[in-house]
């Protein structure tokens, strides 16, 4: 029985901020599908300082663009779908509901999909995690 070929998202320096392959075991390497989100400043580019990325279970992508300070959304196809600013972000994930958390200089933070902050999740003085470089979600 095979496996079914997947997305990967990566997140590559210095060019056009987002690569989307296909991977296959039957198939190496991977090919790129598709990038997007145009360097650049402002919704819907990334600079080439985007620190990562997360992929929602309906589609949505975020990436966590630090030099910039902002969460940039796309739909699935690469079309820009929303952001919010997060000033030094380093990085991105989504929970299994949707919601995004993010990690900066001050912790780990939680918004829902349209950007709408819903707290501090850890950071200094909620469970000592300051300054944290990466997040991931998953079940406890």
């Amino acid at each position: 029985m095979g496996t079914a070929p997947i997305r990967i998202w990566a997140v590559r320096a210095l060019g056009t901020a987002l690569a989307v392959a296909a991977l296959s075991p039957a198939v190496a390497p991977a090919a790129e599908l598709a990038s997007f989100g145009p360097t650049g400043t402002g919704p819907g580019r990334t600079s080439p300082h985007a620190r990562g990325i997360a992929v929602a279970p309906g589609g949505e992508v975020y990436v966590a663009d630090f030099k910039d300070s902002r969460v940039e959304a796309f739909a699935n196809n690469g079309t820009a779908n929303g952001g919010w600013v997060e000033p030094d972000v380093q990085a991105v994930a989504v929970e299994a509901d949707g919601n995004v958390l993010t990690a900066d200089f001050h912790g780990v933070h939680r918004y829902a999909p349209d950007g709408t902050a819903l707290g501090l999740v850890a950071g200094v003085g909620t469970g000592g995690l300051g300054d944290p470089r990466g997040v991931a979600a998953g079940p406890d």
